[in-house]
């Protein structure tokens, strides 16, 4: 009772519930004080092939700021959620997994947690964090496309995205 999304409304059409424009999501983060605290969500995708198989569909994927799992009170099953030093510059990737692909892509085995696994073009990434099950976290108009089933930290906005007033793909 105390979670809510922010949606964009197209004053032209009158279309509402659309995903926040980078420069409007930065505005709400900079301006807004009735919320304890916000995160940004964004929707991406990962390629993954296990060891030894072939490669498998991309999975849906979501690129969140530090906040994320803070604001939603999501503990971890195992490992942590991300920390300031994942949103530095040149430091290592990282991924928190849902527990359906822990389960299903590595055997439901606990020491994944500071192993590196191979995403998108064989790009190292540490696995840091397992979400506990039935946790489905969507982000999107729920029949359109699956929820995250990993989660990578938000890279810094870019100056396109400062500008950027119109197209929206961030979750508030």
């Amino acid at each position: 009772d105390r979670l809510m999304t922010i949606w964009q409304v197209n004053r032209e059409t009158g279309q509402g519930r659309l995903d926040v424009a980078p420069a409007n999501a930065i505005d709400v983060m900079q301006r807004v004080r009735s919320f304890q605290t916000l995160a940004i969500a964004e929707n991406w995708s990962v390629k993954h092939t296990v060891p030894g198989g072939e490669p498998q569909q991309p999975l849906p994927a979501a690129r969140v700021t530090e906040t994320f799992f803070e604001v939603l009170g999501l503990p971890m099953l195992y490992g942590r959620g991300f920390a300031p030093d994942d949103y530095r510059p040149g430091a290592n990737r990282t991924a928190v997994l849902s527990h359906r692909v822990w389960s299903d892509r590595f055997g439901a085995d606990p020491s994944v947690v500071g192993r590196v696994a191979i995403f998108d073009e064989k790009v190292p990434y540490t696995i840091i964090g397992v979400i506990p099950p039935g946790i489905e976290l969507r982000l999107v108009e729920r029949t359109r496309r699956p929820g995250p089933l990993m989660w990578l930290p938000r890279p810094a906005v870019d100056g396109g995205e400062r500008n950027n007033r119109t197209q929206g793909y961030w979750n508030l």
